[in-house]
């Protein structure tokens, strides 16, 4: 696959012209499959032949398909398929996955779905298959976790679980990681020690040394291949090999200093990393760690070294969980005392011995797969436990953590910490970078409101704020898979982009691309006022809230659902902005002269449908900003070219969510807007 990446751009070559949104007939291997809530299937797949119309560039492209089918799928087989492709995608909001980054630093070049398609190979009989089968067969509880421990594999986890992973800060025990990689070099390292007893005392040091450090980069150099070499081993890797390196040369190297030359040798090797919280993580513990304990490792016992390094990693990790979830509680340092141990000494080591006994003896081998299955039951009840308890934390931390800046001074700072200095001079960078983050906003002054767009792809939804009061006006669309985006996009925007709760929900009509995550919302937020679900919008009401002067209008004569949305005027003395749902030409029309002339910003009618939009509304809104709440490459095609232009005819900015991702603006900087999950900036003219 050919990427074309700026260092700090995290851009790719993506999908060639030829192959976009067209049909096309390809060879593809299945390199991992996961079955979907819908009777469909999400395969990772490599494209080995394409036919001679197809584009021929697209051999050995990686992609990510669906495919809905009765046909069970595994790793390794081989399909000939017809496939829709589109260049990757996702949702771009401030404190919500990034998928389209994702993919792209993963290695994806394309996402679609499969159109039709048949078995052309036989199957597969890997070591990974084999085993894979006989973990189905043993009717595990916690089937999809065990795969996520030992294959890499978390598509089976369930949301629900991954949220008490994600609330708890327990993810990194279910990936494979460094952890995994301390683990079995420790067991070699034992073993080793075990066969070189005969050797004098002197001689076991150096040999149980050396085997040691020899042990751990094959560990490393082994669960790379196992993952297809996947980020997290990547990086392990790399630091013991540098530091295997430097001491064949018999140069004696700080480990701290190792361990940021291994993350600029990943980068140059990776660099979409640069803006994944994965690789800021990882090597922020490992740092915290070497900070705290190189100079006085011998200070503590053993049981007293990990609670210390718990503390550590906690207090180290606070301000960059804050920053990157919007969110932090001392629930995770509990979790992590308790939970770390029960991981590391016996659902590892049992998972381990049960991989190596199921080559010798099967049954054996279920024992222990039984016994990984017990310690994660408990791994769970503790959390859910934890979790269920009301524990002092901090939310909605508004910060720009992607954002490029902040990335450079972040690498900055990890330069500045490699030179030759001494005490806290080359710590300084550090704390400055963390400061500047973690710098609180100056939130929404009396008598002014911010409106902030969510990206949902084809749908809409909103917040709107006020210096002591959060709206949300319609909930984004429910997705083919049966989940709604609340969990995955709209929660993690509201804990981001400030406090977790809610004054009223406004639904502006029932449509699946606006009501879609009502449901979720609501049972998230049980105590929230909701207007348009059960009790509908009716006449023009009006109230005052902070200064702000809302007004719900709706048209009482419409014939269609879409006309009779619930739209929301909102006023003040120096700005305005209308949020109009879903109304079209007609609808339009009638609440023309309940409208101001002249609004500062707009939310677009219909996504910019082309029955939306009218020359008359828009010629008297005149907004200054227009917004279209609309999917990336989606089948309406929304907004349509000739709306587009009738709103740049009268001067307005136009933005779009499929292309700019979320936008906010607020009625006291009205020519400053913030678009995108990093939240950049655009000054208007």
């Amino acid at each position: 696959m050919r990427l074309t990446v700026a260092w700090l751009g995290a851009e790719a070559s993506i999908l060639p012209e030829c192959a976009a949104n067209v049909d096309l007939p390809l060879t593809l291997v299945v390199k991992a499959s996961a079955r979907l809530p819908n009777r469909a299937w999400r395969i990772d797949a490599v494209a080995v032949g394409a036919s001679a119309e197809a584009c021929q560039d697209l051999v050995n492209l990686r992609m990510r398909l669906s495919w809905e089918t009765e046909t069970v799928v595994v790793e390794g087989q081989r399909l000939s398929a017809t496939v829709r492709l589109r260049p990757p995608g996702g949702l771009a909001n401030p404190g919500g996955f990034d998928y389209r980054r994702w993919l792209l630093a993963s290695g994806y070049a394309a996402t679609g779905y499969i159109k039709s398609a048949q078995l052309t190979g036989q199957t597969p009989n890997t070591f990974k298959y084999r085993l894979v089968s006989y973990l189905e067969g043993l009717g595990l509880v916690r089937l999809g976790l065990i795969r996520a421990l030992i294959l890499g594999d978390g598509t089976t986890i369930e949301p629900k679980d991954w949220e008490l992973f994600r609330h708890t800060g327990t993810i990194h025990l279910l990936v494979i990681s460094g952890l995994h990689i301390s683990l079995i070099a420790a067991l070699l390292y034992t073993l080793i020690q075990l066969l070189v007893l005969p050797f004098t005392a002197r001689r076991l040091g150096l040999i149980a040394q050396w085997a040691g450090l020899w042990g751990t980069l094959a560990a490393a150099i082994g669960m790379a291949i196992w993952t297809e070499f996947g980020a997290p081993i990547m990086r392990v890797s790399i630091t013991v090999l540098l530091f295997i390196s430097m001491r064949l040369m018999g140069r004696h190297v700080a480990a701290w200093r190792i361990v940021v030359v291994s993350a600029y040798v990943f980068l140059l090797l990776q660099p979409l990393h640069v803006a994944q919280s994965g690789f800021w993580l990882s090597y922020g513990a490992v740092l915290a760690l070497l900070w705290f304990f190189e100079p006085r490792v011998k200070a503590y016992s053993t049981v007293g070294a990990f609670v210390r390094a718990q503390w550590v990693l906690s207090v180290a990790f606070a301000p960059w969980t804050a920053l990157i979830l919007g969110q932090f509680s001392v629930l995770m340092l509990a979790a992590n005392l308790i939970t770390v141990p029960l991981i590391m000494t016996l659902t590892l080591p049992a998972l381990l011995l049960a991989i190596l006994l199921y080559l010798l003896d099967v049954a054996l081998a279920e024992t222990f797969f039984s016994l990984a299955d017990f310690s994660l039951y408990l791994f769970k009840v503790v959390l859910s436990a934890l979790y269920a308890q009301p524990v002092p934390g901090v939310q909605g931390i508004e910060t720009g953590f992607l954002a490029v800046p902040f990335l450079l001074i972040a690498l900055g700072a990890g330069l500045w910490c490699t030179l030759p200095l001494s005490g806290l001079a080359r710590y300084l960078p550090v704390f400055g970078f963390i400061g500047v983050c973690l710098s609180p906003s100056s939130g929404v002054p009396y008598g002014n409101f911010c409106v902030r767009v969510v990206d949902v792809g084809q749908g809409s939804a909103a917040i709107m704020d006020t210096a002591r009061i959060r709206m949300m006006i319609d909930a984004g669309p429910r997705l083919r898979s049966g989940d709604d985006l609340f969990e995955r996009g709209l929660l993690p925007f509201l804990r981001t982009t400030g406090p977790e709760r809610l004054t009223l929900f406004l639904l502006s009509h029932g449509d699946d691309d606006h009501a879609g995550g009502a449901a979720s919302l609501i049972n998230h937020f049980s105590q929230t006022a909701t207007r348009g679900v059960e009790t509908p919008c009716s006449g023009r009401e009006t109230w005052m809230w902070d200064g702000v002067r809302f007004s719900l209008l709706i048209d009482h004569a419409a014939r269609t659902e879409n006309d009779r949305s619930c739209t929301l005027l909102i006023e003040t003395k120096a700005a305005s902005a209308f949020l109009s749902g879903d109304i079209g030409r007609p609808a339009e029309q009638r609440l023309i002269n309940l409208l101001p002339r002249g609004v500062d910003f707009l939310v677009a009618p219909h996504h910019g449908s082309r029955s939306s939009s009218s020359l008359i509304f828009v010629r008297r809104l005149a907004p200054k900003i227009v917004v279209f709440s609309a999917g990336k490459q989606g089948r309406y095609r929304h907004p349509h070219d000739d709306v587009v232009r009738r709103y740049r005819r009268e001067g307005s900015a136009v933005f779009n969510t499929a292309e700019q991702g979320a936008v906010q603006w607020c009625s006291h900087q009205p020519r400053r807007l913030r678009v995108g999950g990093s939240e950049r900036v655009i000054i208007l003219p």
